[in-house]
C-alpha cells in the first residue's frame, strides 16, 4: 500500500512539474508596439525562449492590456513605464529594462516650437493607457485631449486641436512615415527619459527568477 501510495506521489509531482513547464504565458502587448519597434519585442521573445518559457503575446489597447494583466486575466505585460503601474499591487517587475525611451516635445512641422516656460499655455495630446502622460497634462492650464492611440494623437495635431505631444524619436519617425503627418522635435535635449520594463502577474511569482536570467542575458545587463 505504501509503494501504491508513493508511485502516486512521484505520479502527481511529476504531472504537476509537467504542466508547469508546459504551460503558456498570455502577455499583453500595446496593440501597436510590434508595429513601431518589432527588434524589441523579437527580444523579449528571445528572453522567454532563453528561460524555457512559452510565451504568446496578446494584442490588445494599452489601457487594456494593463487592466487585464492587473486582473489576472492575463499573466504580465510586455512594456510598461514602472508609473504605469505603480497602483497595481498584482503586477511584478521583472528588474531588468528593455529599453530606455528618451521623451523629446514634438509640434507641427509649420508651427514655430514654444518656449518652455509658456508650456502652461499649450494644450498637449496623449495617448490612453500611457501613463506618462499624466505628468504632461498636469503641466497645462487650458487642458489637454487623450486619444485612443498614437495615429490618432498624430491627427488632432495636424487638425489643429492641441499644440503637442511627448514621443521618443524614433516612433516619431515611424509614425510620420505610416500617416504622412509632419511634426518637429523641439528641443535638443529629451524633456525626460523612462525606461520600460515586462510585468508580470502576483500568480506567476514562481518563474521571475528565471525569467530574469534570460532578460539578462539578451538585455546585457550585470548583476
Amino acid at each position: 500500500m505504501k509503494t501504491l501510495s508513493l508511485i502516486l506521489m512521484l505520479f502527481f509531482t511529476h504531472f504537476i512539474q509537467a504542466q508547469e513547464f508546459e504551460k503558456t504565458y498570455q502577455i499583453g502587448i500595446f496593440s501597436d508596439l510590434q508595429k513601431f519597434d518589432n527588434a524589441l519585442v523579437e527580444k523579449v521573445k528571445k528572453a522567454w525562449l532563453l528561460s524555457d518559457l512559452n510565451l504568446e503575446l496578446v494584442k490588445l489597447p494599452a489601457e487594456r492590456s494593463l487592466r487585464d494583466a492587473a486582473s489576472g486575466r492575463l499573466d504580465g505585460d510586455i512594456a510598461r513605464y514602472s508609473e504605469s503601474v505603480e497602483n497595481y499591487l498584482d503586477l511584478i517587475q521583472v528588474p531588468i529594462p528593455i529599453k530606455t525611451d528618451r521623451l523629446s516635445i514634438y509640434v507641427p512641422a509649420a508651427k514655430t516650437c514654444f518656449k518652455l516656460n509658456n508650456i502652461n499655455k499649450m494644450k498637449p495630446v496623449g495617448v490612453l493607457g500611457i501613463r506618462y502622460f499624466k505628468r504632461i497634462y498636469v503641466l497645462s492650464d487650458v487642458g489637454y485631449e487623450e486619444a485612443a492611440n498614437p495615429v490618432l494623437a498624430f491627427k488632432m495635431l495636424a487638425s489643429d486641436r492641441v499644440d503637442y505631444t511627448v514621443i521618443n524619436q524614433e516612433h516619431a519617425e515611424q509614425l510620420m512615415g505610416l500617416t504622412d503627418i509632419q511634426l518637429k522635435k523641439c528641443f535638443k535635449e529629451p524633456f525626460f527619459s523612462e525606461h520600460l520594463y515586462t510585468y508580470i502577474h502576483a500568480k506567476n511569482i514562481s518563474i521571475l527568477e528565471q525569467l530574469t536570467e534570460g532578460y539578462r542575458e539578451v538585455f546585457n545587463h550585470n548583476k
